[in-house]
């Protein structure tokens, strides 16, 4: 009764400091709180695969759903600013990602190589894990050196992805918007490019590729669930998606349901993922997305803004960065006392995620906010397209 008070306080102190700290973020395109709930389900299902439990093998699809809920957030972003302004400042997007991303990342990166150096252990960050991580070629450098046993940056293959994404997007979308504008053109070229994407990774998986080398981690063969989640972001300024809402309504819960299957299901990497698995997962979760934003309230909605979900879902950048980190030198440096091991692995890395996502990210990111703001004030639509 004791411990059950003592976790309770815990759980409710670490909500206390989250929600302080998240209501002194800026949300340029207003706030879903489902979509935090769904960021949370999410990166849970992400740690449970990486807990060692093997009958959570299935959840590298939720990957697939991360990146499309990254490309629909990004491109709705510079889409804004384009309606805005007429333009995309390059160089405000890259400094904002920049501070988004980098400030935590640093964070990690530092603590883990402090553990590594204090700590004796099989799998420590080396110098040359952690400059990869930096760099944001940890996918590639893994395709290139077959370093898939890299231990304790072994995750950051998908933020590797992430980063090559902000890279490259920004461009090619300023061009397609120039040449198509927002139009069903632009969207069917990004569907085609995504199809031709996924039928690439297919191919690769009937050639022998390496699964893990290749067609896993390598943005060449990740990038159409970005690109579906950009496709999405321009469809509602196409076509009126209430009017669709009662049709996605009813696709929530099967498309979830689905979902929640294949992760009990599938095995980790099977050939199946591959073939259609990661592209249909791709198709589903944009479906999720657009549900979960113009379809009327349903279970599902009630389910995504429950407070426990909505907080996973605020830390989950933390919660992604420490995880893995702590889940090596936690659970997979032995067999002994491993239950006790495992929660005092969850324990710690909701912990340090909590005090990133606080001391760490809200601090860079309401500085970031504070900048756009007054350019946003100095700006007008004819300086911007001049």
């Amino acid at each position: 009764m004791i411990r059950g008070r003592a976790i309770h306080g815990a759980w409710r102190a670490l909500q206390s400091s989250v929600g302080t700290a998240f209501k002194r973020r800026s949300y340029p395109l207003g706030h879903a709180p489902a979509l935090d709930g769904l960021r949370g389900f999410l990166i849970l299902a992400v740690l449970a695969g990486h807990s060692n439990l093997h009958f959570f093998s299935g959840s590298s699809i939720y990957m697939d759903t991360f990146f499309v809920l990254s490309g629909y957030l990004i491109t709705s972003l510079l889409l804004l600013e384009f309606e805005r302004t007429g333009s995309v400042n390059l160089v405000a997007f890259y400094r904002g990602r920049l501070r988004r991303v980098y400030p935590a990342l640093c964070a990690m990166v530092l603590g883990v190589l402090a553990i590594s150096a204090i700590i004796p252990t099989t799998y420590p960050m080396t110098l040359i894990e952690a400059a990869v991580g930096l760099l944001s070629f940890r996918n590639y450098y893994q395709f290139i050196f077959d370093a898939s046993r890299m231990g304790t940056s072994a995750h950051m293959w998908s933020l590797a992805v992430e980063e090559q994404f902000y890279l490259l997007w920004p461009v090619a979308f300023i061009y397609l918007i120039r040449r198509w504008g927002v139009s069903w053109r632009a969207v069917s070229l990004l569907g085609c490019i995504a199809l031709s994407v996924a039928v690439l990774r297919a191919f690769g998986m009937y050639q022998g590729f390496s699964r893990v080398g290749h067609l896993y981690p390598t943005f060449h063969m990740r990038a159409d669930s970005l690109l579906v989640g950009c496709a999405l972001a321009f469809v509602p300024r196409l076509v009126d998606c209430r009017k669709s809402a009662i049709l996605l309504r009813r696709l929530l819960m099967p498309v979830l349901l689905a979902s929640i299957a294949t992760v009990f299901t599938m095995e980790h990497l099977a050939p199946v993922y591959f073939y259609s698995a990661s592209a249909l997962a791709s198709l589903g979760s944009a479906t999720v997305i657009a549900g979960l934003i113009y379809a009327n309230r349903s279970v599902l909605h009630r389910i995504f803004e429950n407070s426990f979900l909505m907080c996973c879902g605020r830390i989950s950048y933390g919660l992604y960065l420490w995880h893995w980190p702590i889940f090596i030198f936690l659970i997979y440096e032995g067999s002994e006392l491993m239950p006790l091991r495992m929660v005092l692995a969850w324990i710690l890395t909701f912990m340090i995620a909590a005090l990133s996502y606080s001391q760490v990210e809200v601090r860079f990111s309401r500085r970031s906010a504070r900048k756009a703001e007054s350019r946003a004030d100095s700006l007008t639509p004819e300086t911007a397209a001049a």
